[in-house]
């Protein structure tokens, strides 16, 4: 029970602590029970005890890594040491060239490219869209002025502007999560295949989690005038708000998100409209966006999404 206490404190397993008692009884009994137990062992013995804080990953990455010391420590007659990091952990977030990538885009479509993270263990993956009443060509232009990009993001803050580099910040805030992300990102685009690759990294100051992703997006001409952006959000975050990154909420949260953000974009290239009104960005409500994606949740699962 001590190394597990312990793992679950270093693998940020604990919320409100609610349930950690019960998660605790759980996991002592499948490390004595079940020894080589994997992952998705872990997880079904953990079915029966509901945490509504995370999205488990640490709590299971505490219990892989007890498991894996103690394996460890039969194995090997010298005196061993648990392990600190997760299988799903991830290293290396200093905002550099190597960090945020260099090589040009290849022709191959975006989730081919190999310097995407795709199917990276760990990472999360949500892709949305959004259509905007403009050429091709108009919105690939748009899309190459960042610091127009980040003005239709709200919370986004650049404060340097080098080429294809940036810096700056963006604060997020959804129901319990608040997370202000200070980073760096380069932009990567192919202008015959009208396709970009946004690659960044950061650390929130409130919690020291860390963050990288990849925010790749496709645009396709559906007519003369008109053209529809396909976003594909690939990220991994290590630390406190690693517990939030595969929860459902989340994911529709972003989707609701991308979708604003397209309405920002749209608004930005009118040119009916003054200086001022092009400059508005479309403002999130936390606590309606909130409860509308809860909404939007339900109705689904009663089966009322559609008529």
């Amino acid at each position: 029970m001590a190394e597990l206490r312990a793992a679950f404190n270093r693998h940020h397993a604990l919320q409100c602590g609610f349930c950690t008692p019960g998660m605790l009884a759980t996991a002592r009994d499948i490390v004595l029970r079940l020894p080589d137990a994997d992952e998705a062992t872990i997880r079904h013995e953990l079915s029966g005890n509901l945490c509504r804080c995370t999205g488990y990953m640490g709590i299971v990455a505490a219990i892989r890594s007890v498991l894996d010391a103690r394996r460890s420590a039969q194995s090997d007659p010298a005196p061993s040491v648990p392990a600190v990091a997760s299988a799903r952990a991830f290293t290396g977030f200093a905002v550099t060239d190597e960090a945020l990538g260099t090589a040009p885009l290849q022709a191959a479509p975006a989730a081919n490219d190999a310097g995407r993270a795709a199917d990276r263990k760990g990472w999360s993956r949500i892709e949305g869209s959004f259509t905007v009443p403009y050429a091709i060509d108009a919105v690939w232009a748009f899309m190459a002025d960042l610091p127009a990009v980040a003005g239709c993001l709200p919370g986004a803050v650049l404060t340097e502007v080098e080429g294809e580099k940036v810096k700056g910040h963006i604060a997020i805030k959804f129901g319990p999560m608040s997370a202000r992300f200070d980073g760096a990102a380069r932009l990567q685009r192919d202008d015959g295949g009208k396709r970009g690759v946004l690659k960044g990294a950061g650390q929130d100051s409130l919690s020291n989690s860390k963050a990288a992703g990849d925010i790749a997006y496709q645009l396709t001409a559906r007519s003369a005038s008109e053209t529809e952006v396909a976003v594909d959000l690939q990220y991994s975050l290590q630390g406190p708000l690693a517990q939030f990154s595969r929860s459902g909420l989340v994911r529709d949260f972003v989707r609701r998100m991308i979708a604003d953000f397209g309405k920002s974009v749209a608004r930005r290239m009118d040119p009916t409209l003054s200086e001022s009104e092009r400059m508005k960005t479309v403002q999130l409500n936390p606590v309606a966006l909130f409860f509308g994606v809860l909404w939007e949740r339900l109705k689904r699962l009663l089966g009322k999404g559609e008529r």
